[in-house]
């Protein structure tokens, strides 16, 4: 009963979170720079241990939290809920901006050695093997789509923002069996739906 009602008290909290962000990033797309602040001082702490994990690197991972705010201050205007909220919108974005960085640093790293850097920028796919690559992430995506939210979120905070169920369930204020829970059954779903593609 007790886990039930913390259950139901941090989807609540999580809920109401997501409301007061969609908000702000809707203020934001109006040019409201407050807004944006608001949203950096509620939601950079999280940005900034993805960022860590990924660049392992306090500079540029600092770096890579302020282009993700930058990128979400630029598109704020075609932010969509039903894609995803507002949490993994930002992650996505710092994600892509630490991998970015990372692919710098290495370019920069492989610059004295042409068969490093054609290995790592340059990797020869047949077109066959790519085309089956994009459809394969398409239908990831879809099954994606098909989550509730509360499992969408908590399967891309995961897998695309690296981190463990328990930190999941600290960022979320929510009970790890929870956190757990959401994911098993995010996943059984998307297994579902995907058939014969292995998750």
């Amino acid at each position: 009963m007790n886990v039930a009602i913390a259950s139901a008290t941090g989807s609540q909290l999580e809920d109401s979170r997501q409301s007061t962000w969609k908000l702000l990033v809707e203020r934001m797309a109006q040019g409201n720079h407050a807004a944006l602040s608001d949203l950096y001082d509620q939601s950079s702490g999280i940005l900034y241990a993805l960022a860590l994990r990924i660049v392992r690197n306090a500079n540029d991972a600092e770096e890579a939290v302020h282009d993700a705010y930058w990128r979400a201050w630029r598109y704020a205007g075609v932010y969509n809920a039903e894609r995803g909220s507002v949490l993994s919108w930002l992650i996505l974005m710092t994600r892509s901006s630490g991998i970015d960085r990372l692919r710098a640093t290495k370019r920069h790293l492989a610059a004295h050695s042409i068969d490093d850097h054609f290995q790592a920028e340059s990797p020869l796919d047949s077109p066959e093997t790519e085309v089956a690559s994009n459809q394969k992430q398409h239908r990831i995506r879809a099954a994606i789509r098909q989550l509730s939210e509360d499992q969408r979120e908590a399967i891309e905070l995961a897998f695309f923002g690296g981190l463990t169920h328990a930190e999941l369930a600290m960022q979320l204020n929510l009970p790890l069996g929870t956190i757990k829970t959401r994911i098993r059954t995010g996943l059984q779903r998307m297994r579902a739906a995907l058939g014969d593609l292995s998750i």
